[in-house]
């Protein structure tokens, strides 16, 4: 049986014990002993009907899951059977008569028993079915959780090595960075010093080009006063002779 098939079926099994549960509900049944055997039925159409909702329920969340709906081909038999049981337990409440009261209740109830048992059957299957379906389920998501759990387990643990390397890094680059600062300081140092040096080198040129322009203009100033002197001398002598 088809996926559709068997979504069609389930769909009929439903409608069906809906009208049995309305059917059964309005009358005592057709024998004698319709009390208890009605009863009975009334029982197991209601517990019946929950499976058959709950696989109705399985195979319209699941109407795209090809995989899933072609599992219950195992179900194809049984879903039929309990179709007809259906079908007959519909038309022995329907066909209510005083004939059938009197003369062949009793036949009329076997019938009944027969196709409680068929449903009884037919539910505790269903039943099983999903849970197998649920216990599957269940045992991919436990999967998926472990493997989760462990995906995650080998992330702290790369993230800790990770930590651990950086925590490494980190030491050398502030090693590496004292090490930078202290050569800063050295050069800045040795700056300051050949700025000094520079700066005393400079003092000390200007002092000797002081003492240069000094010598030079006292060079420039005696020159110039032997000159007065001899032009003085050279003038007196020069009186004394009656020249002047």
């Amino acid at each position: 049986m088809d996926p559709m098939s068997i979504t069609g079926t389930v769909l009929a099994i439903v409608h069906i014990t809906g009208i049995c549960l309305e059917t059964g509900n309005q009358h005592l049944g057709p024998s004698r002993h319709t009390s208890t055997t009605l009863l009975s039925l009334i029982q197991e159409l209601y517990c019946f009907y929950g499976a058959i909702q709950s696989l109705k329920t399985h195979v319209t969340i699941n109407e795209h899951d090809t995989i899933r709906l072609n599992l219950l081909d195992c179900l194809a038999g049984p879903l039929s059977d309990c179709k007809l049981a259906l079908c007959l337990v519909e038309k022995q409440l329907k066909d209510d008569t005083f004939f059938k009261r009197k003369l062949i209740g009793k036949h009329c109830d076997k019938k009944l028993d027969d196709a409680i048992n068929v449903l009884k059957k037919g539910r505790g299957l269903f039943e099983t079915v999903l849970l197998a379906d649920q216990r599957t389920i269940t045992t991919a998501i436990e999967r998926y959780t472990i493997n989760i759990a462990e995906d995650i387990r080998d992330i702290k643990n790369k993230l800790e090595g990770d930590g651990e390397l950086l925590r490494g890094l980190t030491r050398q680059l502030t090693l590496r960075l004292e090490t930078a600062n202290e050569r800063e300081e050295e050069m800045r140092s040795t700056l300051r010093e050949i700025d000094n040096k520079l700066l005393r080198e400079r003092e000390s040129g200007r002092g000797e080009n002081r003492r240069r322009r000094c010598s030079r203009w006292i060079a420039i100033a005696s020159q110039s006063a032997f000159q007065i002197a001899i032009q003085l001398a050279f003038t007196s002598l020069l009186a004394r002779n009656g020249m002047v």
